[in-house]
C-alpha cells in the first residue's frame, strides 16, 4: 500500500487544494528543499521529485526549510585603505601621511602598516598617521595596509616631498 502525504497546498481560485506526495507526477515521491539561487538571490523552499533531490543537493540546496537568514550576522567586508598626504607650508618641514579616510564597513576598530615602497622605512600602528621628519626632496611610493583583525585592504599612491 502506498502512503500518500500532504506537502503543501496548491490554491486554484478559492479553493485550496492538498499538493499530495506521489499523487501529482504518477507516483513519484516528492520532497521539500532550501533552494539557493544561481546567482544569488534569497533561499526558498520548492517541492521537487525525489529523484531530483542528489542534482540539487550538488548544487548546494538542502531537504527540508530554509534557515532563517535574518538572524546570521552580517557577512564581514575588508576594510578600505584611503593615504592623503599633508605638508607643512613651510621650506624644511615634516611629511604627515594621513590614513584618516580608511574604514571597515562593521565598524571594526583599525591598525595601520605603512611601507615606503623600495626602502626599509616601515611603520605600524594603531593611529592612522606617519610623520615622516625632514624627507629628503624625492618621490615615493607608499603603501597604506589597513587590518580590522580578520582581513586587510591595501592603497598605494606615489608622494612627493617638498
Amino acid at each position: 500500500m502506498r502512503r500518500i502525504a500532504v506537502v503543501g497546498m496548491i490554491i486554484l481560485g478559492l479553493v485550496a487544494l492538498p499538493l499530495i506526495a506521489g499523487a501529482a507526477a504518477g507516483g513519484t515521491d516528492k520532497v521539500q528543499v532550501c533552494h539557493f539561487p544561481d546567482g544569488g538571490g534569497d533561499p526558498h523552499e520548492i517541492v521537487i521529485a525525489e529523484k531530483a533531490l542528489k542534482g540539487h543537493a550538488n548544487h548546494g540546496d538542502t531537504e527540508g526549510v530554509c534557515p532563517d537568514l535574518s538572524s546570521l550576522p552580517p557577512a564581514n567586508t575588508p576594510p578600505v585603505a584611503v593615504i592623503a598626504p599633508i605638508f607643512c607650508g613651510s621650506f624644511s618641514c615634516d611629511m604627515v601621511l594621513d590614513g584618516t579616510g580608511s574604514f571597515d564597513d562593521e565598524g571594526d576598530p583599525l591598525t595601520f602598516a605603512w611601507t615606503v615602497v623600495g626602502t626599509s622605512n616601515t611603520y605600524s600602528s594603531s593611529e592612522p598617521f606617519w610623520y615622516i621628519i625632514n624627507p629628503p626632496t624625492d618621490t615615493y611610493e607608499v603603501t597604506l595596509v589597513v587590518s580590522d583583525g580578520e582581513l586587510s585592504g591595501t592603497s598605494h599612491t606615489t608622494v612627493v616631498a617638498p
